[in-house]
């Protein structure tokens, strides 16, 4: 009985000097790492909009001092995109702002390097990032018109900066006074097609505030995209109209079986196997004009025995430009296959006279600068020979009348 009870106090002894041994040895566990929770765009998207917000955001507060351009990296191929860092205690994200536009169907990588550090001082792990492949399209961005500017009734609406028309990507254009009906697409669409530019067939309604969008396709992806909705206002119809006469600038013939340039001589020839074009002096109309009516006029060359009704000549948008001394047959340059502007009407038997709305836009937007539109090209049914720019009857020389409305200087870019 009494070895039995010293056992048990030698026992005791011993198991309270191991508990109190193992209490002295053991360490605090280490503070939590920062980690990364959540990212925009999601990680490994296969097709995030290019102009997207990009940010990480970890699962607690970091260190703002440490989060830095020097410690936080946009990488394609391993090379560093120039980006601004800010962060966000309250959200406790790290957004990443590119200071250029990022490439289309790239992918992109997003890194956070370990000199960033939580709140406390803890550094976040080594490998922390994300992956994202960006979209195959851009937004449409809109050249003309300006916003709410005050615009003619044959103005020309233009996007995509100078960009020309790429086969792989369409354009869908909406107009209307219901900006609703644009934001949805059910107005009109008024155009489908490669082009960037729209000159109007028909002319826009006087007084109106006008609203318009564009949304881009890439045929290829089978993405689209909607542009913004934006207006312009037309000029009421009750605004005093002027006029000028102008003439055209320079002319141009060449024929596909001759190594002749018809581009210093008397006349200029069209239709059957020439190709004839003439460049206008939009130069002499005022910068504040807003185009109402053209009325052009070719005059057959003396001598010629073509007549109007027998050549039924036509004017068609240049779907380049090109050196009046410098053309080709059939081009360039060549025919715009939509750029139809105008059919001729018969003064007399020897004078072609055009005067569409369309022919009205075309030579605005030239006068304007805008829509990477060139000239004229003058089609018929065969060969005729039309008086030139160097004519010695002055008065036979292709020329066009312009009428067109003012509008205040302040309106007028």
């Amino acid at each position: 009985m009494r070895r039995t009870s010293l056992s048990i106090l030698v026992l005791v002894a011993c198991l309270s000097g191991c508990s109190k041994h193992a209490t002295d040895t053991t360490e605090p566990p280490p503070p939590p790492v920062p980690g990364l929770v959540a990212t925009q765009p999601p990680a490994r998207s296969p097709s995030a909009l290019y102009d997207s917000d990009i940010w990480g955001q970890f699962d607690r507060p970091l260190d703002a001092r440490t989060v830095t351009t020097q410690n936080v990296y946009l990488k394609l191929d391993a090379q560093r995109i120039p980006i601004t860092v800010s962060y966000d205690a309250v959200t406790q994200r790290v957004s990443l702002k590119p200071t250029i536009v990022l490439e289309l169907q790239r992918t992109y990588t997003a890194e956070f390097s370990t000199a960033i550090k939580g709140s406390d001082g803890t550094p976040i792990e080594s490998g922390v990032f994300f992956q994202f492949t960006t979209n195959s399209l851009r937004r449409p961005v809109y050249d003309f018109p300006l916003q709410g500017a005050l615009e003619g009734p044959v103005t020309t609406l233009c996007w995509g900066g100078t960009q020309g028309p790429t086969n792989n990507l369409f354009y869908e254009l909406y107009v209307s006074p219901d900006s609703a009906a644009v934001e949805a697409r059910t107005a009109p669409m008024l155009l489908r097609h490669v082009f960037t530019r729209f000159v109007p067939a028909v002319s826009w309604p006087m007084g109106t505030t006008l609203y318009w969008s564009v949304t881009a396709e890439n045929l290829t992806t089978h993405e689209r995209l909607a542009g913004a909705v934006r207006s312009f206002r037309t000029v009421d119809a009750a605004t005093p109209l002027d006029s000028v006469t102008i003439a055209a600038r320079d002319h141009g013939s060449k024929s596909v079986t001759s190594s002749v340039q018809f581009c210093n001589n008397q006349e200029f020839r069209s239709g059957g196997a020439f190709n004839g074009a003439l460049h206008w002096d939009v130069g002499r109309i005022p910068a504040e004009a807003r185009l109402q009516s053209v009325s052009m006029r070719l005059n057959i060359f003396t001598g010629d025995t073509s007549t109007v009704e027998g050549t039924q000549p036509s004017l068609w948008m240049a779907q380049n430009d090109w050196t009046a001394c410098l053309m080709n047959a059939p081009g360039p340059p060549f025919t715009e296959n939509t750029g139809f502007l105008a059919s001729a009407t018969t003064q007399d038997s020897k004078s072609a006279v055009f005067s569409t709305d369309r022919l009205a836009g075309l030579l605005e937007a030239l006068m304007r600068g805008r829509g990477l539109l060139y000239g004229t090209i003058v089609r018929a049914n065969h060969a005729v020979a039309f008086h030139s720019t160097f004519s010695g009857e002055t008065g036979s020389r292709p020329s066009a009348v312009v009428r067109f409305y003012r509008v205040p200087p302040a309106h007028s870019p």
